[in-house]
């Protein structure tokens, strides 16, 4: 079983006795490994997707040209790969953003300090984490890794080249995500699976 965040954990136990299901409580295993199974499945996709074209914009335009493709298209990619797998919701955030619209909301920046803490106290990262919201939904969240071919629009700024510079200037002048070097914890992949989904998910095979 994955780990659950408790307090999460605690707010939806809660939602669910007061909706008169004492005897039901949830997230259930079941649950769990629902969210785990489409969680997986849909960060998979997503992380594959962008590699995918995110190599053939290095190749083509180099580490300026990644940039303006990130720019355009992460996002539309995100929400392209969100909607063939099923009723989920997709986002990439982190403690550091480069795009103000991956910031974090409340439940994320509590599963990043989770994330954090662990590799703190461990000296490694967990491959993922699953989270209740509020009897609503899970949140399966996978850690995201900095590697060689990050750094070259991620790194240090004084390693960056003044093409990459001048892109990040002109096309994210409040970024935050420079410094990284290859092993470093970056961020995190969410997957949001609305409860409902769950339960289909989960529903054994007639």
């Amino acid at each position: 079983m994955r780990p659950v965040l408790p307090c999460f954990a605690a707010v939806a136990l809660a939602a669910a006795f007061s909706a008169g299901c004492a005897d039901q409580p949830w997230p259930s295993p079941a649950d769990e490994e629902a969210a785990t199974r489409l969680g997986a499945s849909a960060a998979d996709e997503l992380a594959s997707t962008l590699i995918h074209h995110l190599t053939a914009a290095l190749d083509s335009a180099g580490p300026a040209g990644a940039i303006d493709f990130c720019s355009a298209e992460a996002l539309p990619l995100t929400l392209r790969v969100a909607s063939t797998q099923g009723d989920v919701d997709i986002k990439r955030t982190s403690t550091r953003t480069r795009n103000p619209a991956n910031a974090p909301d409340s439940l994320e920046a509590e599963a990043l300090a989770w994330f954090e803490s662990s590799l703190e106290t461990t000296g490694s990262l967990p491959a993922t984490l699953i989270q209740a919201e509020e009897g609503e939904a899970l949140r399966y969240y996978r850690p995201l890794v900095v590697n060689e071919l990050c750094v070259r629009c991620h790194g240090p700024v004084t390693t960056l080249s003044p093409e990459v510079l001048a892109a990040l200037s002109e096309k994210y002048p409040a970024d935050q995500a420079t410094g990284y070097l290859p092993g470093d914890f970056r961020g995190l992949i969410r997957v949001r699976i609305p409860r409902a989904a769950l339960a289909e998910a989960a529903a054994p095979t007639p």
